[in-house]
């Protein structure tokens, strides 16, 4: 199933992408600008909504590298959903990891899967990713079977529904910038896939980020408008909004 995404491409875009059994493409990550340490535990957005509901943001440098600021250049997609709805943000996120990638410039991170711990006591979760997962650890151009990377996000989804948060609480999204959007169709199609498998809401953010100029730094991390543009896909595209809002405090 491919849902809304599959239908804003000719078929011989997905032909081409399941005749590929692997697929490589050069990750310029700019990690000395958007690196950033493991952001587990770290509670943002609205902390004084503590009592409430808990959202558990999973994610790569599109989460990890932006702040809680309101207004502020890095003010992260997901800081604007939390205030939005008025929730708790805790994030577990490091840059440059993945389903399947591990996290940081030596690659000696972790994965969504090594996090999983930090997901207990969640009511809310939203795992943000699939960017770096084509990228293998020590080389500047790398492939991954698709298999393989499938096999990766089963994984980790498998764990998350055997958890106490309830399945229609859980979302995953893929977000890609400009750069490498073939390889953002075909990843952005296992996440949807086994999304649906699961029982888990993917969220639509194809666009979000190429659209219109000026939403990116450098083609994949986004700038304060690429983030807003990222936030409002985010509310648009899911019933985060009609099942999570939170009364102000």
């Amino acid at each position: 199933m491919l849902g809304r995404l599959g239908e804003r491409y000719r078929g011989g875009y997905w032909a081409a992408t399941r005749r590929s059994i692997l697929i490589a493409f050069t990750v310029g990550c700019l990690l000395a600008v958007f690196g950033s340490p493991l952001a587990g535990g770290s509670a943002t957005a609205s902390d004084g909504a503590s009592a409430g509901p808990r959202l558990i943001v999973v994610g790569d440098s599109i989460t990890a590298s932006y702040n809680d600021d309101d207004g502020d250049e890095r003010q992260g997609w997901w800081s604007m959903v939390g205030r939005h709805l008025n929730l708790q943000v805790i994030r577990s996120a490091q840059a440059g990891s993945g389903y399947i990638r591990r996290g940081t410039e030596r690659c000696d991170g972790t994965r969504f899967y090594d996090r999983r711990k930090d997901l207990h006591g969640a009511d809310i979760v939203i795992i943000e990713g699939g960017r770096n997962d084509w990228k293998r650890c020590g080389t500047d151009i790398a492939t991954v079977g698709i298999h393989d990377v499938r096999a990766a996000v089963d994984k980790f989804l498998d764990w998350v529904d055997s958890q106490p948060v309830a399945n229609r609480s859980v979302y995953l999204m893929s977000p890609w910038g400009p750069r490498d959007q073939l390889a953002g169709i075909t990843m952005t199609q296992i996440i949807q896939t086994e999304a649906d498998s699961h029982g888990f809401q993917f969220i639509d953010t194809w666009g979000a980020l190429s659209d219109k100029p000026g939403r990116t730094y450098d083609g994949i991390h986004p700038t304060l408008t690429g983030s807003t543009s990222l936030y409002r896909n985010v509310m648009a595209n899911s019933d985060l909004g009609s099942r999570w809002t939170q009364p102000a405090r």
